[in-house]
């Protein structure tokens, strides 16, 4: 995954780089930014007792992907900063910029390549919680935590029956306890968790961490990377040297 997904705040003329959730290819470039005062800074800008921290801007940004043209659109906020820089003899200078944070995607981004064996549901939910990611970390962790729930479903743990209640952490058990998927159920099911509660205090950063977790979860589960991995390994090994010609190649690994 991008670290750049995960960026809260920007300036405009380092907007983040995001890959389109389309084509899934190639990268969104912005094509329009509008940045305006709301209406609480532009009521009160007069008062006399008015700093520039209580500056609060809306913006809007239309990005395009520069392979299949899909158009984004982004929406957010923004606060004024303020930088300092010493320029000697015990002087300094003064200068203040917008840092802008992004709230909502239109169409979402998408966080995670999924294999082509990633069940519907969980790609649905995961989904879903890169669409709040931005604007509700602590939601983006509930929905991580329903994707667990599928992601189970699909190992063959059984499901609850109509009506009946069976939590995560008691169907996680039938899973093989030092299995490393378990381990990667449980630290996603503590977030979760904490997500779901009223006074949660779950960050973004902590929303970081679920989305990483859950990506190593989809790859190790669904992914046949790592066998294409080893029959490689293993017929390197066989011909004692390269085997390109033999029909294995890199491609074949992605």
């Amino acid at each position: 995954m991008k670290q750049d997904y995960f960026e809260t705040e920007f300036v405009q003329n380092n907007f983040p780089k995001y890959d389109c959730p389309s084509c899934k290819k190639s990268e969104l470039v912005v094509s329009e930014f509008k940045s305006t005062e709301n209406g609480y800074t532009k009521r009160n800008r007069s008062d006399k007792e008015w700093d520039f921290e209580w500056d609060q801007h809306l913006f809007s940004a239309t990005l395009e992907c520069k392979g299949c043209r899909e158009t984004v659109f982004c929406t957010g906020d923004g606060f004024v900063d303020e930088e300092i820089d010493e320029i000697g003899h015990g002087s300094i200078s003064r200068s203040f910029f917008v840092s802008y944070r992004p709230k909502f995607f239109y169409p979402s981004l998408k966080f995670i390549a999924f294999p082509i064996a990633t069940p519907k549901e969980v790609q649905e939910s995961i989904n879903t919680a890169c669409a709040v990611y931005h604007s509700f970390p602590a939601s983006a962790c509930n929905s991580l935590r329903i994707a667990a729930e599928d992601v189970l479903t699909s190992l063959g743990v059984a499901e609850p029956e109509a009506g009946e209640y069976i939590s995560l952490a008691k169907r996680s058990k039938d899973l093989p306890e030092n299995s490393q998927e378990r381990v990667l159920l449980d630290a996603i099911r503590w977030l979760g968790n904490d997500g779901s509660h009223s006074k949660t205090l779950i960050t973004h950063r902590d929303a970081q961490d679920a989305f990483v977790v859950m990506d190593l979860l989809i790859e190790k589960v669904y992914s046949d990377r790592e066998m294409k991995i080893q029959e490689l390994a293993k017929a390197i090994s066989e011909h004692k040297g390269p085997v390109r010609r033999r029909g294995l190649y890199q491609e074949q690994l992605r």
